[in-house]
């Protein structure tokens, strides 16, 4: 199984770099290290989704303001934050603040997949 870790090491490298595509596609590294870690969390906890549902994103966020725990439930305002990012950097032609908001991006994913770690 693939770890999922490895693209929040990935975008940590690609923030450092100091061309725009760089730091977005950090953004989005760092986005999916979080989203697929907190996916398999919540299956792991026989929470899982139905796979291919639309909004499956905003799905896998919902479901931690719906757990038992400080902790557990912030992640769904982190992950919700964090997916804006990643949509920003995908999408957006212009990006005001990309430093500040690349390390944001990955302060963000390292602290859900921190609080998952604590979890599991």
């Amino acid at each position: 199984m693939f770890d999922w870790h490895k693209y929040l090491n990935l975008a940590q490298e690609l923030s450092e770099k100091d061309d725009e595509e760089f730091k977005r596609s950090a953004i989005s590294r760092a986005y999916y290290s979080a989203y697929c870690n907190a996916r398999n969390f919540l299956e792991s906890k026989g929470l899982g989704l139905i796979p291919g549902k639309k909004n499956d994103h905003q799905a896998i966020w919902n479901a931690f303001s719906k757990l038992k725990g400080a902790d557990l439930v912030s992640i769904a305002t982190t992950g919700d934050r964090l997916k804006q990012k990643r949509k920003k950097a995908d999408y957006d032609d212009r990006i005001n603040n990309l430093d500040k908001i690349t390390k944001r991006a990955i302060t963000e994913a390292e602290t859900i997949n921190s609080i998952i770690n604590e979890n599991l």
